[in-house]
């Protein structure tokens, strides 16, 4: 019985002696703080994409239906964000902007048959089955269509809003639908060079709107309006006589895929910077529910991590998994 008994006080003092040393391992790892690696990588992922140079399309895009001036619209833009700015703290709560209280323009119905649609084939032969329709529909919406058309003088597409989960992003899908219908009447009128060389205009503008966007929406919304018309080009082509030319600036806007237009480093840092505006937005907020549901999903060890462990840590798996699969792209960059 002694035997009994000492066994237990064994089996009780070992239990005892891991739960201090896994207690002691674990103030260690604490006290320690993220590793170099995970350093290094939080470092670069906090680098971020450079902006590029030139016009941003946000205001545009922003205020696309919006009833005032164009040259009135990069103002109502920039008091827009400067009221976003303000009031992040605010989270879910942002329901309006400055901007909310400017007129509307009419804007075209989603199902209309006369349109070209951004996720169906078939443009060019839409509009050719009803082209006196199509020219009406266009000319009831003429600001818009030539908004469309000036989306194409911009350089990049960058959203210009603070990182929060509930603001919305600049971006409406009749911009494309309105361009690319006014370029397929073109060349169902007969002015096919021009409607060609507008629509390779437009898909070199996708293109470049999407290259190292920080924004995995945006990088997605880029990919669609991009093969909407890359569909239309091909159907103009498809149509054209023995001896018809394709304008020059084609050649440029069809040109090679570069590793930087597939490369996911951008669009996933700003994936990491909206995670980290929602742990902020819910710390504020005092939900703990709401931190550990974004911490513990997929990834339950980080319930052992610092905040600032646990950020770096984040860096350092993702960093991983971009490396993973930026293998498949011979060239593209880090």
């Amino acid at each position: 019985m002694n035997g009994f008994w000492q066994a237990i006080r064994w089996l009780l003092g070992l239990a005892l002696a891991v739960v201090v040393l896994f207690l002691l391992n674990l103030a260690y790892f604490r006290w320690r703080g993220p590793t170099d690696a995970q350093k290094a990588a939080l470092e670069r992922v906090e680098a971020g994409t450079p902006r590029p140079q030139g016009r941003n399309a946000f205001a545009l895009m922003w205020l696309f239906d919006k009833d005032i001036a164009d040259e009135e619209m990069q103002r109502a833009a920039d008091l827009d964000v400067k009221f976003a700015q303000e009031h992040a703290h605010q989270g879910d709560a942002i329901s309006e902007f400055p901007s909310s209280k400017l007129p509307s323009l009419a804007e075209p119905a989603a199902g209309s048959t006369v349109l070209c649609q951004l996720q169906e084939a078939e443009c060019l032969a839409r509009v050719q089955g009803n082209p006196e329709a199509t020219r009406s529909e266009l000319a009831t919406h003429a600001r818009l269509v030539a908004r469309a058309t000036k989306l194409e003088q911009f350089d990049f597409l960058r959203n210009d809003f603070p990182t929060q989960s509930a603001l919305t992003i600049a971006y409406v899908g009749n911009p494309q639908r309105l361009r690319l219908s006014s370029l397929a009447l073109a060349f169902v009128d007969g002015q096919r060079e021009e409607a060609l060389a507008g629509t390779c205009q437009n898909l070199a503008t996708w293109r470049r709107f999407g290259q190292e966007n920080p924004s995995l929406i945006y990088s997605m919304i880029a990919v669609a309006q991009r093969d909407a018309a890359m569909r239309l080009f091909a159907e103009m082509l498809a149509q054209l006589e023995s001896g018809d030319s394709v304008p020059e600036s084609c050649g440029a806007a069809l040109g090679a895929v570069t590793a930087a237009e597939v490369s996911l480093c951008a669009p996933m840092m700003g994936e990491f910077d909206f995670v980290d505006a929602a742990l902020a937005q819910a710390r504020l907020a005092g939900n703990k529910d709401s931190i550990d549901d974004v911490r513990l999903v997929g990834e339950g060890e980080s319930v052992f991590l610092s905040d600032s462990q646990y950020r770096a840590w984040r860096k350092s798996r993702f960093l991983l998994r971009i490396k993973g699969r930026r293998s498949r792209f011979a060239g593209s960059p880090d």
